[in-house]
């Protein structure tokens, strides 16, 4: 597969994401489980002009709302640890912006040691030894982020 998806946040949280374009549409459905499909089908499509989408399998809504499954050119495909949904390009951008890779590799070493050091610590039973630790990285995270 030679698509390339990009990291985005959202409030608190994560996702894998990549625009739908004309040219990445098949990868993008192979990608996200979804299937190329010929917006004439579609019941309120009006004219004869061929159109494609994604259909994606998005994650059921706990709301009774509509949740769109149709990804368009220019549309977005996002991928949370709850499943698939698709944004429109104006949804996406005011919800999502790109991840600083650098700034995630780094916070994401910084609680890795001290995870690591609170293992091994609260494995020899010497958890005092590692008091302040948790402020300590807080001010590591926030030298990264700022």
């Amino acid at each position: 597969m030679s698509i390339t998806t990009g990291k985005f946040t959202r409030k608190s949280f994560n996702v894998e994401a990549i625009q739908v374009t004309a040219e990445n549409m098949a990868e993008v459905a192979e990608w996200c489980g979804g299937s190329v499909k010929d917006a004439r089908d579609l019941p309120r499509w009006s004219g004869n002009t061929p159109a494609w989408y994604i259909q994606v399998p998005v994650m059921p809504s706990k709301a009774k709302t509509f949740k769109p499954n149709q990804a368009f050119v220019g549309c977005w495909v996002v991928h949370t640890n709850q499943g698939w949904t698709v944004y429109t390009r104006k949804g996406f951008g005011v919800s999502f912006e790109p991840v600083d890779e650098n700034k995630f590799t780094a916070v994401l070493k910084l609680v890795r040691e001290a995870m690591s050091k609170q293992d091994v610590a609260t494995y020899h039973g010497v958890s005092s030894e590692v008091s302040g630790l948790d402020e300590e990285t807080t001010h590591q995270i926030f030298e990264v982020l700022l």
